[in-house]
């Protein structure tokens, strides 16, 4: 048998041929548009399947079959000098007789895949996902792979060599919720050094769509070494109400922006589920609030860089909170927030009926504005305390202000007015050091302490460290005010 120099294209499966000998050969032909290309069996070895082009095929550009239907075992045949481009499984194989790894480097591939329990050569992840068992390691070659992933099993999928290399972008003709969508317990996505970059859908406003989502109840779930792009939507989102346990966030980057174009829509979130509206989302987000069922939530080493805020169409702040992380139990370690937001969004927002661990964190608010927040919190206890006291000797803020007593309910907020403003007669508030332009600042409760980064100590005090200093002033109105060391400029 030998086909040669045909075109086979715009159908379901070109050819299905078996038993054959090895005279055969199938050389110098054009797949493309199918459904499947070719699939298979001989029962010889010596035949050639050599010079084909395989284009588009979203299933199978060449598939050995077993010998079901025939009374012999299917060889492997010699197979060289192909190409595959956008084939959703390259060389796929039923027998054990056919060495797919030996093909890799007598054939030009544009994108690689591999399900380690496997030797088939897939094209695109699904495939890959799709054909791998579970306890698989799915690894990515280096290239864009323009496609939705949904993960419905216990796997790992990784990069070979990182999110610089190695991109998923979200088709949005899709009706998935997210870029990758995991529905499975014991999912690994990433690693250092192997992860992905993510770029995410954006919904219609009515649906909201993620780069990264969590679909459901489910435990043991680690996203590592990944950059998540916001791309107009969420980057990392959890179903609401639905309990996350014992999840690792570690390592990534968290960037794109939370809503399309320059300027966010809405003023506030009443019109947040409006077909059409462009209300800023969050970068991340795992929902529940303060009674959510999440647990061991641990979010370590990340990078907030992304966009959840700015100036609306009138010229107003709008904007939401860069990363919520509702749970019993959480900890934020060893990450930086530097990511941009506006009006109600706070860099970090920690809700739940347990502890939060918070430490060790840098939190910059060079892109946030007087109304946002560093930190909100609704939590028993943050850092085995009721109180945001010592918050600022384990982390690191360029600024902040905090009403002394319960953080249940309470905010670190990024200016020293807006900490005045949400104050009632007899309280203290502590002000870190920082730089604070906020020009005059009205005082109008009674028995209000403002107390600096250097309170207690005079002005010539050689311990004095670094300053709590205003360039404004305070126009007190109520009665008993005390401010102590701050530098007033």
């Amino acid at each position: 048998l030998d086909i040669t120099a045909n075109n086979f294209h715009d159908s379901g499966t070109a050819l299905n041929l078996g038993n054959m000998d090895a005279t055969s050969s199938i050389t110098g032909n054009n797949f493309e548009n199918l459904s499947s290309a070719m699939v298979v069996h001989f029962r010889e070895v010596g035949a050639q399947i050599s010079g084909n082009q395989f284009n588009n095929v979203s299933g199978s550009g060449i598939y050995f079959f077993d010998d079901t239907w025939f009374p012999t075992t299917s060889e492997g045949a010699s197979v060289t000098g192909n190409t595959f481009t956008n084939v959703g499984r390259h060389i796929y194989s039923a027998s054990d007789l056919v060495d797919t790894t030996a093909m890799i480097a007598e054939n030009g591939f544009d994108k690689m895949v591999f399900a380690s329990s496997s030797d088939n050569i897939f094209g695109t992840i699904q495939s890959a996902v799709d054909g791998a068992t579970a306890g698989d390691t799915v690894t990515v070659s280096d290239g864009t792979y323009v496609e939705n992933v949904t993960i419905d099993k216990a796997l790992s999928l990784v990069s070979e060599n990182g999110y610089t290399t190695t991109t998923i972008q979200g088709d949005g003709a899709g009706s998935e919720l997210a870029t990758i969508v995991i529905g499975a317990d014991d999912v690994q996505l990433g690693d250092l050094g192997k992860g992905f970059t993510i770029i995410g859908l954006n919904g219609n406003g009515a649906v909201e769509k993620a780069a990264v989502y969590l679909d459901g109840a489910m435990d043991n779930i680690n996203i590592i070494g990944n950059d998540i792009v916001a791309n107009g939507d969420y980057g990392l989102l959890s179903l609401y109400g639905a309990a996350v346990t014992n999840t690792t966030i570690d390592s990534n980057i968290f960037s794109g922006k939370t809503f399309e174009g320059e300027n966010p829509g809405g003023a506030g979130f009443s019109e947040q589920f409006n077909v059409g509206n462009n209300v800023p989302r969050q970068l991340v987000a795992f929902n529940g609030g303060a009674g959510s069922s999440n647990d061991n939530i641990v979010f370590t080493s990340n990078q907030i860089t992304g966009v959840a805020g700015g100036l609306n169409d009138s010229n107003a702040e709008q904007g939401n909170t860069l990363v919520t992380i509702d749970a019993i139990n959480s900890t934020v370690t060893g990450n930086t927030f530097a990511g941009t937001t506006a009006r109600y969004g706070a860099a970090l927002r920690v809700r739940g009926a347990g502890d939060a661990t918070i430490t060790g964190n840098t939190f910059d608010s060079s892109n946030m504005g007087v109304n946002n927040a560093q930190i909100y919190a609704q939590m028993a206890t943050i850092n085995g305390v009721d109180s945001f006291a010592g918050l600022a000797a384990v982390n690191t803020f360029d600024r902040g202000a905090y009403i002394v007593g319960s953080a249940n309910g309470a905010s670190l907020n990024t200016s020293i007015k807006n900490t005045v403003n949400g104050s009632s007669d007899g309280d203290t508030i502590q002000v870190l050091q920082g730089e604070y332009d906020e020009g005059k600042i009205d005082v109008a409760n009674d028995g209000i302490t403002i107390l600096g980064a250097n309170a207690g100590l005079t002005p010539g005090d050689a311990t004095r460290g670094e300053e709590s200093t205003l360039t404004g002033s305070f126009r007190v109105a109520g009665d008993s005010f005390t401010v102590d060391g701050m530098t007033i400029l």
